[in-house]
């Protein structure tokens, strides 16, 4: 799955990497050639981040990729599908559940449940999650968890809407914080410090029809997922 991951990396344009330490301008690097390109979504995502108005800035991290990643969506709603199916899938791991799924190869189906990313060491509670700002986010014990955290953003933006996150913010500022208390998000979203991957099962509010076709399409012609039977 990760070569359908979006990423952003320091680039001199010619697709070479060039180290962090020496870029002087801020760029998007995107991966083009794909049967699943990811062009208009990475560059919709990353624009939201510098476009997001002043009154949003006190919205955690992860919640703040959700809305970049929803305005992606709009760009290029193919990609959007395969990103919410990425993220329900992660969800439901992270639940320990998984996704059922049958497909059909060499005139024989094959079912199973299938697990994307699971986390790994270093994962910080969903609280904990809530708390990070634009730099800790990175260090939370690897690539995996990492991507779980971009799901988690998205699954409570959807769950919580703009007006109610617009809402978290203007009290935040109105109250001098500089970040909206992952307690506030907690509560808006009826949730408590100790809901943790139980809540992770509504990831499977993601997954509609759109995202089933894209799955069983990924599967079928033995597309970019890796998966395990269980």
């Amino acid at each position: 799955s990760a070569g359908l991951e979006p990423a952003c990396r320091p680039s001199d344009g010619s697709g070479r990497r060039v180290d962090p330490e020496l870029r002087q301008v801020e760029c998007i690097e995107i991966d083009i050639g794909r049967e699943l390109a990811w062009e208009r979504f990475v560059i919709a995502h990353e624009l939201a981040h510098t476009w997001l108005a002043p009154q949003w800035n006190a919205l955690p991290q992860i919640l703040e990729e959700g809305l970049a990643d929803m305005a992606g969506a709009r760009a290029d709603p193919e990609a959007g599908v395969c990103r919410r199916l990425f993220h329900g899938l992660r969800l439901v791991t992270w639940a320990g559940i998984g996704w059922p799924y049958v497909v059909e190869r060499n005139g024989k189906k094959e079912a199973g449940m299938l697990h994307m990313g699971r986390p790994g060491k270093g994962l910080p509670s969903l609280a904990g999650m809530l708390e990070l700002d634009g730099t800790s986010y990175h260090d939370v014990g690897g690539d995996q968890n990492e991507n779980l955290l971009y799901a988690v953003g998205y699954a409570l933006v959807q769950q919580l809407g703009l007006p109610k996150l617009k809402q978290l913010c203007e009290r935040a500022l109105a109250e001098g914080l500089a970040q909206v208390p992952a307690d506030w998000v907690l509560a808006a979203a009826e949730l408590s410090r100790e809901s943790g991957s139980l809540w992770a099962i509504s990831g499977q509010r993601l997954i509609g029809e759109p995202e089933e076709r894209m799955l069983e399409h990924c599967l079928r012609d033995e597309g970019p997922f890796r998966f395990r039977k269980e």
